[in-house]
């Protein structure tokens, strides 16, 4: 449930998992006239995002993180997605980089308000297969606890476990963390077996507020 133009809304989000390259939403606020027609149905569809909207969409599995973004002087609903597995797939819209990807989305409208790219490509698959990057189910972490983001963490097929800084007042702010000096996103970590094996993280992050101050960020590798 949102505020919008003054009233709620009832939003009902989620992906096509591995049905399709995609994800949508539908307005669920008033349904005392939905019948069984095809132009009932559609009256309730709020928006569908493809690979026709962002290459970087593959297959999504996992559920977005919707919350309350601050952008300027208002608040907007923004559901983040990870870009999902095989973007790549020969289909006319093929991400030709096969790069690990946040999807920021403006709830009401579905339009991609932002892409955060990890840099991390097909080039960089750690089994040497080629294989395009897809990143999972960010978490969303209040590190002060004024109710308000200021972090998300997502894992990826290849490993890596990303930080991203949305602390700042635009989402045009929002960026992965980097190293000291450097543009270039960097992992917060790497999970790697004994024999140095990448190790992909499947699954969302969780967050927890530390007893003696800062964050634990608990991960699970899949697959």
């Amino acid at each position: 449930d949102i505020p919008a133009g003054g009233s709620t809304k009832t939003i009902a989000v989620g992906t096509f998992g591995l049905g399709a390259q995609g994800a949508w939403a539908l307005d669920l606020t008033n349904l005392t006239n939905l019948s069984s027609t095809q132009a009932s149905a559609n009256s309730h569809l709020l928006w569908e995002l493809t690979d026709t909207d962002a290459a970087q969409i593959g297959y999504m599995p996992n559920a977005p993180a919707v919350f309350s973004a601050v952008n300027g002087d208002t608040n907007k609903w923004v559901a983040v997605f990870g870009n999902g597995y095989n973007s790549s797939e020969s289909d006319g819209h093929a991400d030709a980089t096969g790069e690990g990807a946040l999807l920021v989305v403006d709830l009401l409208t579905g339009s991609v308000e932002k892409t955060l790219k990890t840099g991390k490509k097909a080039t960089n698959d750690p089994t040497g297969a080629s294989r395009p990057n897809a990143l999972t189910e960010p978490v969303v972490a209040d590190a002060d606890q004024d109710g308000v983001g200021d972090y998300l963490y997502a894992g990826d097929l290849f490993g890596n476990l990303w930080k991203v800084d949305i602390s700042g007042d635009s989402i045009a702010d929002w960026a992965f963390t980097t190293a000291t000096g450097s543009s270039t996103p960097k992992p917060l970590f790497t999970t790697v077996s004994r024999e140095g094996t990448a190790q992909p993280i499947t699954a969302r992050p969780s967050v927890a507020h530390h007893p003696e101050g800062g964050l634990l960020v608990l991960v699970g590798t899949g697959k």
